[in-house]
This record gives C-alpha cells, structure tokens and sequence, in this order.
C-alpha cells in the first residue's frame, strides 16, 4: 500500500508541475521523503543504461535513446535532464504503472558526476557509461579526482563499464574487473605529445603518481599515455575514431570487424567522442551500423 500511495502522489505531482511548469526533481523528492526505498521496490527492464562524467551526459543520453528508439526498443530516459536522485525517482516513477511496473525495453538516465553513487545504492545498472573527467566549478565537484572517487563507489554497482580509454583518470576504473568496453580516438593531424594548454591534469600517473608519458593527446590529457614507474597505460580499444575530415563534419569508427563511417551535425571533437560512446553501447546491445 506504501508503494501504490507513493507512486500515486509522484504521478499527480508530475502531472501538476507540468501544467505549473515547476521542475522534473520536486515530484521525487516528495517521493523519497514517503518512501525513502521506493527504488528498490520498482519492476525494472531487462536493459538499466546510466551515463556520467564531466562533459557530454546529455548528448550521449538523447543518442542512445534515438538509436535504440530507431532500432524498435521503447525507452525512458530523462528528457530535462534533471540527474540527481530526486530528477531519476521522478522519472521512474512517473512512467511505472500503479504496481510499480516499467513497462519499457529500457530505463536510461543521466546520473551527476557526485550524485551517481547515491542513486546507484538502490538501482544497479546492467550499463554505466562514463565520457570524461574534466576540471568542473570549483564550488561544485572541484578536482577531478574528487569527483572519481565519487564515481568509483558507484561503478561498483553496475554491471558492464563503457570507458573513454583515452582518459586516464576514468580508465583507473578497470583496476579488478573485466567487463569492460572500451572507446578511444586516433591521433588528428595535429596532435602534439604534450599539453596545448597551461593546464595539465594528466601529468601524473593516477595509479602510482609518477610522471605520465604521452604518446600523443587529442586534447588536454585525452590521448594515448604510459608510465614507465608502474606501466599503467591506456587499454586497448574496442571502438575507435579514426579518419577525421579537418573540420569534424565526418570520420569513421573501427571495429575489429568492421568500419562505419558518420557524419556529425554538431562537428566538434566531444561530439564525435559522445557519437562513438553511444555507438559502444548500442553495439553491446546488438544494434550496429552508422
């Protein structure tokens, strides 16, 4: 009865605040505070996909639920955005029915950097995706390895990993486990083996914080990198980017089997990485091409 009055009051207050146009994360917040274990009471799909890091959750998210929305799975996903705890139960909790039932192929959700462990307590996903880790406002998520260590107690839940390998702060988390996919990029023409910038947040090794050796960057500490003291170095990739016209408009992605070429609307760098993010995790799920 608890469950069925808290999903009820979520529905009416979601219902409320869009015809208000009041925020996407009130409806869970007033969820959570009747039943803080409303979570862990819902019926969820097969497929559990939460994207996270520093830049491109957002694009990501809407990529792979146009790809798997194409592809015939039907799909929830948090359209505003809102990817704290609350913003996650309201969307939950407003496309379950009254037994608490996802009736979807898949629930898709973007989850904030810092916040991401708090919701994975209660929901386990079969997927986490992670971009990057970027220097993000101080007053919010402050280093890098702050907010990592804040990922890594959530990635300790989720099933399959899909790694930016090219970022060696986000590729720490493979220490221990196995089911990982990987995706990297090629060198562009101009990539140097040292920093374009005055910031250089991938000078030291995250494992043993020796001194990182680059082989080549595609931008900040994005690249390919080895330490000589404890030999951590980026992992083979399982997708890669390769083949960039100068302008980002289009490249093509390797596989061990195949290559797809595509086409950015948005041509930037992030862009072709969160293309080839989306691209990993909808071929795990067997939908492949361009």
């Amino acid at each position: 009865m608890r469950k069925l009055i808290t999903i009820l009051i979520a529905k009416m207050a979601r219902f409320v605040g869009r015809i208000i146009g009041r925020g996407s994360s009130q409806p869970g917040q007033i969820a959570l505070k009747l039943d803080p274990a409303i979570l862990e009471k819902i019926e969820y799909p097969s497929y559990i996909i939460a994207v996270s890091g520093s830049n491109g959750k957002t694009g990501v998210v809407e990529m792979i639920a146009k790809i798997l929305s194409d592809a015939g799975m039907s799909v929830c996903f948090n359209k505003e955005g809102s990817n704290q705890i609350e913003g996650v139960v309201t969307l939950i909790l407003s496309e379950c029915t009254l037994k608490g039932k996802l009736k979807r192929d898949v629930l898709l959700f973007e989850a904030d950097e810092r916040f991401s462990r708090l919701i994975f307590q209660h929901i386990h996903p079969t997927h986490f995706v992670l971009t990057n880790l970027f220097r993000d406002q101080l007053t919010r998520n402050g280093h890098p390895e702050w907010v990592f260590d804040a990922i890594c107690q959530a990635a300790k839940s989720a099933g399959k990993l899909v790694l930016n390998a090219d970022d060696p702060l986000v590729s720490l988390l493979r220490e221990g486990r196995e089911n990982t996919i990987w995706y990297g990029a090629d060198p562009q023409p101009d990539s140097k083996p040292y920093p374009d910038s005055i910031y250089d947040d991938g000078r030291f090794c995250p494992r043993c914080g020796e001194r990182m050796t680059y082989d080549y960057r595609i931008y900040n500490h994005l690249g390919s990198y080895h330490c000589r003291s404890c030999r951590y170095s980026r992992h083979d990739r399982d997708f890669v980017l390769e083949n960039y016209l100068s302008d980002f408009s289009a490249m093509n992605i390797r596989t061990d089997s195949a290559n797809y070429p595509i086409t950015l609307q948005n041509p930037s760098l992030f862009a072709a990485y969160n293309h080839l993010a989306a691209f990993a995790l909808a071929s795990d799920l067997g939908i492949s091409g361009p």
